[in-house]
């Protein structure tokens, strides 16, 4: 009842929202980002000058989000079909690892030594990665610099795309470059098993994954092999540590036109790209996961 309340609340004030360009505000708000007195400015991406707001499309972007009571966001129908896919991967069976379990530290060297193989991850334009994600990332990125200690890098995820696609974006932020690899989601959202993800949440037990700005953190030899921990900085994934939320590798993930399977909340990527990821984001790089078109 309460999320209906508040959502016939909003729709009686978004045009007026709209009308005075406070779109942004509202979505940020909405959003939750915790990053200090530059938040707001860091996520908000105005219109270009001289171009009004599509009031409508806003509108109906908003009414594809559903707010849970306990500040998760569901996405009433994906905006895309499944595409063609040649087969799909088996989930995890096991949960993701506990967040105390003691592990193994990774090394250079070990990062070194795994590189290369058959890695397989497509090169891209920065015009393929979804401009308004991008303009969020590097917006929070230069908002917040301070707080990044890996300036070379910057991942950013869309969970709007079937996870048979390469949605996981790393940018080098020197040279321009763009890799585009496959990563998955959390079983929790995407309980149909569609390959869309369709709910996000920050609660712990949730198996789903979170949106948000992450900070990237220890890296060591765990349970699923080479991994690295996510520092949650927004309010919608603050419990991602806690919740051993972390990149690692997986074999149910592969560089190929397949749906993949899902992990228990965790961004998971193929073995054959886990030391190439680990390598570029590491030590404190930022990672963004949003949904394209859709204000978060």
């Amino acid at each position: 009842m309460k999320t209906a309340m508040l959502a016939f609340s909003i729709a009686l004030t978004l045009p007026a929202a709209l009308a005075a360009g406070e779109m942004e505000s509202l979505r940020s708000s909405s959003f939750g980002v915790d990053a200090g007195p530059d938040a707001r400015s860091a996520v908000s991406v105005p219109a270009p000058a001289g171009e009004p707001v599509p009031v409508l499309e806003a509108i109906s972007d908003f009414f594809r989000l559903l707010f849970t009571p306990d500040g998760g966001v569901e996405i009433a129908n994906p905006v895309t079909d499944a595409p063609r896919v040649d087969g799909e991967l088996e989930d995890e069976a096991a949960g993701d690892p506990a967040a105390d379990q003691v592990y193994e530290p990774l090394d250079a060297a070990s990062l070194e030594a795994s590189r290369g193989g058959d890695l397989k991850a497509v090169s891209v334009q920065a015009s393929q990665v979804p401009q308004d994600l991008m303009r969020k990332a590097q917006d929070y990125f230069l908002a917040n610099s301070g707080r990044i200690t890996n300036k070379d890098f910057m991942g950013i995820i869309d969970f709007s795309q079937h996870s048979s696609r390469p949605r996981f974006y790393i940018l080098g932020m020197r040279d321009g470059s763009v890799k585009a690899i496959r990563v998955a989601h959390g079983r929790g959202s995407d309980p149909d098993h569609d390959g869309f993800a369709t709910v996000f949440s920050n609660t712990p037990n949730s198996n789903a994954s979170s949106l948000g700005f992450y900070l990237t953190g220890e890296t060591y030899i765990g349970k699923h092999g080479k991994s690295m921990r996510l520092h949650g900085l927004s309010s919608t994934n603050s419990n991602a540590l806690s919740r051993a939320v972390v990149i690692h590798e997986a074999s149910y993930v592969q560089e190929a036109n397949v749906k993949q399977g899902r992990s228990f909340g965790c961004p998971a990527v193929a073995a054959s790209e886990i030391a190439d990821v680990i390598s570029s984001l590491r030590g404190g790089a930022l990672i963004y996961g949003g949904l394209a078109n859709s204000g978060f």
